[in-house]
């Protein structure tokens, strides 16, 4: 097994992400590198004392190295040649593994979701990403001096607090900085969607320069540069909840919130004028059940083709 493939395994190891196999292997390379891996093993734990344990620091790491060759260079008595060089090629080697851990603990890992298909992911800081269907995140596997993420399609995030590590999520054009708080950000291609759900966030269009901050139930659309506040609309979290609740909504916006939250398309034939408002909560209920329902409260009769939906004969009150 090469030094990488080793590196690999070492850094899973002080991580806690080996498997028996794995460990079986390190067994034996342990037996035969005994003070390299015990001096490996300090630097790590020596890296993983702050108070944001999912840093990991090379420099510290390297310093820690540094101060073990000091007393030798300081040592002028005898011997000190054949210690200095001793000391020169420990440091040489573990500058090399520490690289290679350093290397393992910087990489990115991609998670994507299907359609229909809603996962969650447990980041290195302790905050958890539940990502909607057809989305996708892009992070790094232990968080170093930034705490940033890349982002296509949604996702609900629940972010740990930490103050000297802001949390950033970049999304096309968005760029959306907190603490600590729980929030939701939706990048539909042309339109962004950012809602707050607890806590305080920075959202800001990058190209355009424009930024605003929420609070806790505030949201805003943003589109073409601009960035407009808009009502914090509870459905927006359907996906992750499974519930629905509608209360004197529009039949246009019940049609848009059964659209994302099935992932399917819904056509009107032939249109409809008047009032049609829909009073009515669902919970995880399949689609043919919401649309039987909503075909007896206004008349019309629909047809389910995979991911289509075809509605005609609405009736309601006129204005």
């Amino acid at each position: 097994m090469d030094t990488e493939q080793i590196n690999i395994l070492l850094a899973r190891h002080f991580a806690g992400e080996t498997t028996k196999e794995q460990e079986q292997v390190l067994e034996k390379w342990i037996a035969d590198h005994r003070e390299e891996y015990v001096t490996l093993k300090i630097l790590w734990a020596d890296t993983h004392e702050s108070s944001s344990p999912q840093l990991f620091s090379v420099d510290k790491a390297w310093e820690k190295t540094i101060q073990q060759i000091r007393p030798a260079v300081a040592d002028k008595g005898r011997g000190w040649g054949k210690q200095f060089n001793y000391w020169i090629a420990a440091a040489s080697v573990i500058l090399v593994m520490v690289s290679g851990l350093l290397y393992y603990f910087n990489s990115s890992v991609t998670v994507n979701t299907m359609a229909n298909e809603i996962k969650k992911v447990s980041l290195s800081d302790g905050s958890i990403v539940t990502l909607n269907g057809s989305s996708g995140i892009t992070y790094p596997r232990y968080f170093s001096a930034n705490r940033e993420i890349a982002l296509t399609g949604e996702a609900y995030f629940e972010v740990k607090r930490d103050v000297k590590h802001p949390f950033r999520v970049k999304s096309n054009r968005l760029l959306v900085q907190v603490l600590g708080t729980t929030f939701l950000v939706k990048n539909s291609g042309k339109v962004q969607h950012v809602l707050v759900n607890s806590g305080k966030v920075a959202v800001k269009d990058e190209p355009s320069g424009q930024s605003t901050v929420l609070t806790a139930n505030q949201a805003v659309s943003v589109s073409n540069g601009t960035i407009l506040k808009v009502s914090a609309n509870e459905n927006d979290l359907a996906w992750k909840s499974g519930k629905l609740n509608f209360k004197d909504v529009p039949l246009k916006q019940v049609f848009t919130a059964l659209e994302d939250y099935y992932h399917i398309s819904i056509v009107v034939e032939n249109g409809y004028e008047g009032s049609c408002l829909l009073t009515s909560q669902y919970d995880r209920q399949p689609p043919e059940k919401v649309f039987e329902e909503l075909s007896r409260i206004f008349g019309f009769t629909y047809k389910i083709s995979g991911k289509k939906v075809t509605v005609s004969g609405i009736t309601c009150e006129k204005q």
